[in-house]
């Protein structure tokens, strides 16, 4: 067993890395590395499960080492179980487990990964965990296109909750999700709008981001936006949104990766790629009927 020291300094590294996820991602590596080497000097304890979790998810967006994140990431979900905290472990843990999930597996499997951690969380009553465990489920089950207005109906229960909790930060970022729903049923404008709650477009969640400079709440922005314009195939929008994404990655943020950034890098190619190629396209066309045009 850890001595006292060794487990009181795990505890304290578990704060900082979570606090580092949001604030400093960039410290993540470096904080989870720490952490490693205090267990193999001081034994292992819980705490040791957090810094597993928060590894594999460093280990995937900065060594680019998917395999090995995964398998990280496996050790801390198998050690969850039959812990004598497991329901706490796994509401805490489920966001970081969850981002190498959807890597390697379908995004089916991350959606019923999500439903876990959020029971989990409600059965301890952590409520933070609960509203990053549901906006998770919200993500996945966006990207697995499912019956959309049903989800639609979900997300609005959903943000209800996050409302009554006075969870502004995340209740934002989840509305970017609503909007892109909203757009892909139909309304490509603007979201339906409930009663209960002051629903914003994307149009204003990319000025309160700019307003409060959340780099986290124009990561979601952006990559909703991107995702629909190509949709719609208006490329042209996606590479100029695309050139805004890189100019957010600057001074504190320079070198942050975030999972969803596979979905931008996707969609941002593919769109350049028809840019081009519309591009040439015009010019060959001016060049060939240019003789013929008095």
């Amino acid at each position: 067993k850890p001595r006292l020291g060794g487990r009181v300094c795990s505890f304290y590294f578990t704060v900082l890395i979570a606090l580092a996820n949001f604030s400093s991602p960039m410290l993540v590596p470096l904080l989870c590395c720490r952490m490693m080497k205090m267990t193999f000097k001081f034994g292992s304890c819980e705490d040791t499960i957090s810094g597993l979790a928060f590894m594999s998810h460093a280990l995937l967006h900065y060594s680019d080492d998917v395999m090995l994140a995964s398998r990280v990431g496996r050790i801390a979900e198998q050690l969850i179980v039959g812990n004598i905290h497991e329901h706490s472990l796994r509401a805490r843990l489920t966001q970081m487990t969850g981002s190498v999930k959807v890597m390697v597996e379908p995004f089916q499997a991350a959606v019923e990964h999500c439903r876990k951690g959020y029971n989990s969380a409600k059965i301890v009553g952590d409520v933070d965990n609960a509203v990053l465990c549901g906006m998770i489920y919200c993500m996945a089950h966006f990207f697995i296109i499912p019956d959309l207005i049903g989800l639609q109906k979900y997300m609005v229960n959903f943000f209800q909750q996050m409302a009554k909790h006075k969870r502004i930060g995340v209740l934002r970022s989840a509305m970017s999700y609503f909007c892109a729903v909203t757009s892909l049923i139909g309304n490509k404008k603007s979201c339906k709008i409930d009663s209960r709650i002051k629903m914003k477009t994307n149009e204003e969640l990319y000025h309160i981001a700019e307003q409060t400079q959340s780099a986290y709440l124009k990561h979601h922005v952006l990559t909703n936006q991107m995702y629909i314009h190509c949709f719609f195939r208006e490329y042209l929008i996606v590479a100029n949104l695309g050139e805004d994404y890189r100019k957010m990655h600057t001074g504190t943020n320079v070198g942050t990766k975030r999972t969803l950034d596979f979905i931008k890098v996707f969609v941002e190619g593919i769109c350049t790629l028809f840019v081009c190629l519309i591009s040439l396209f015009v010019t060959t066309f001016i060049s060939d009927i240019s003789p013929f045009v008095p």
